[in-house]
């Protein structure tokens, strides 16, 4: 799940990941589409950074991303739906 941005690192910061997730530094991340809230498979970044979190139960995981964030403050996305003819 997305935590938020990273001025600092320049990049996305992504938590709430298991131990068993096989994450490491170069890999894309796409959006799932779980919660109905976006699509799956939306290319949002790639991984920069995977460090233990504060707690080391989880960890932290730096994604660069594909949009220049700095002037951003809402993103939609909208999904066209196809129609059967």
């Amino acid at each position: 799940m997305l935590k938020g941005y990273d001025e600092a690192n320049q990049a996305l910061v992504a938590t709430q990941l298991t131990g068993d997730t096989d994450i490491k530094e170069g890999d894309v991340v796409q959006t799932s589409g779980l919660g109905g809230n976006s699509p799956a498979n939306l290319s949002i970044g790639t991984v920069t950074k995977v460090k233990p979190d504060s707690n080391g139960l989880d960890r932290e995981v730096y994604i660069k991303p594909y949009a220049q964030m700095y002037d951003l403050s809402v993103v939609t996305i909208i999904q066209r739906l196809v129609e059967d003819e």
